[in-house]
């Protein structure tokens, strides 16, 4: 076995490396290698191997017509970059950061999820119903599951399981036993679209701008970047305090994000009053909503969903939404209810207004970049991007 170079694999590296300011170095270690008799063939097998490391590779391809050194730059140096940086990430994550992320998960389809946070370990449990017959009749049961997180410093050969536990999945990080563990989230990333549309997390390992895992995942993805993505990479792109190139694009992140909870999605941007003396940035018709968070805001009265596009470059000021209230007051159609997207968040000045509003039957929901971003990534896995706003709106009514 040797170790060979790879100007393409190099050039992942380059790219990973200067997006990750502090945190670069854990990459210098792992290398490429082939062993010519290694693979399923016995005619070669292309490694990745951290030198700390060297009898288990990080990741191994082959091939029954055998792997050409110079085909590595071509077909697999982009592939086994990308699995460094998710092996990287798996390393770099924290117990706290995975039970997080499954949490967010989980409470997409479930309800009534709890976290507890135990000693050793912890504990993301919610539960799932099942019918049972019961003396000729249907009788729901409700069945608990456990997804259970190991603090970092225990391993899973370490604690005891009983042998009467059912419905319990255990996360272990360095584990080579029969539970999750690191090997498995890198296998869960590392195909589209949950590779392109998991920033948040990677984020979370890294400790590093939005911006920066955006510029790494452009690189290493596939050459034809999803519609999400290349949505994404466009409102990181756009310069703060431009407003209209900021409007635009939001037109047609919102028509994908909301794709999933209409049939049609009818939206008026510029929309005037009579009068012309309102303009509203963007209005959605919620009168037939197919997503069951829209329904609830429209059986409270939100037939039209009021948004406003926001592209400072400081966080916003109570003052700056005094307008986008008086369109939320003016008309009762809009429910009492209206969504400011502010690429920079609100100030904490405003968080106090947005609480006293309140009282006032008025719910200001605002939505900083990393929020948008996030939708996009749920409506690109499938998932719920109305949770955002729900989780939002949830943290804003605890506070009254």
């Amino acid at each position: 076995m040797k170790k060979i170079e790879s100007q393409k694999f190099e050039e992942c590296r380059k790219v990973i490396k200067d997006n990750l300011s502090g945190c670069g170095e854990d990459f210098d270690s792992v290398d490429l290698y082939f062993d010519p008799d290694g693979g399923e063939y016995g005619n070669g097998e292309l490694l990745l191997i951290d030198k700390a490391d060297l009898d288990k590779p990080i990741y191994g391809a082959s091939s029954g017509h055998g792997i050409k050194l110079s085909d590595v730059d071509a077909y697999y140096a982009k592939d086994f970059a990308r699995n460094m940086f998710l092996d990287r990430v798996s390393k770099a994550l924290t117990h706290d950061a995975i039970a997080s992320h499954f949490a967010r998960i989980i409470r997409l389809a479930h309800s009534d999820v709890r976290v507890h946070n135990l000693v050793d370990r912890i504990e993301v449990v919610y539960h799932s119903l099942q019918l049972m017959a019961r003396a000729s009749v249907f009788t729901v049961f409700p069945d608990l599951i456990k997804f259970v997180v190991l603090k970092d410093h225990i391993p899973f050969e370490s604690i005891r399981v009983s042998p009467f536990e059912r419905n319990v999945t255990y996360y272990s990080k360095d584990s080579d036993g029969h539970v999750v563990n690191r090997a498995g989230i890198v296998g869960a990333l590392n195909y589209e679209p949950a590779f392109s549309h998991s920033t948040k997390l990677y984020v979370s390992a890294f400790g590093v701008s939005i911006n920066s895992i955006v510029s790494i995942v452009d690189f290493l993805g596939d050459e034809e970047k999803s519609i999400a993505f290349r949505l994404s990479r466009s409102l990181l792109d756009i310069p703060l305090s431009e407003g209209r190139p900021y409007e635009s694009a939001l037109k047609d992140l919102l028509s994908y994000i909301f794709s999933n909870c209409y049939e049609q999605v009818e939206m008026h941007v510029q929309v005037a009053n009579k009068g012309r003396i309102r303009i509203r940035d963007i209005v959605i018709d919620n009168r037939d909503p197919q997503n069951s968070f829209l329904s609830l805001l429209k059986d409270n009265g939100v037939h039209y969903l009021l948004m406003d596009a926001k592209n400072y470059k400081d966080p916003l000021a109570p003052n700056d939404i005094d307008t986008f209230i008086n369109y939320i007051k003016e008309n009762k159609r809009f429910g009492g209810f209206g969504v400011i997207l502010s690429r920079k968040g609100a100030s904490e000045n405003l968080m106090e207004q947005q609480v006293r509003k309140l009282s006032e039957n008025v719910e200001v929901i605002v939505l900083d970049e990393s929020d948008v971003l996030e939708m996009i990534d749920l409506r690109a896995l499938d998932r719920d991007p109305m949770s955002v706003i729900k989780n939002r709106l949830r943290q804003l009514q605890f506070q009254q």
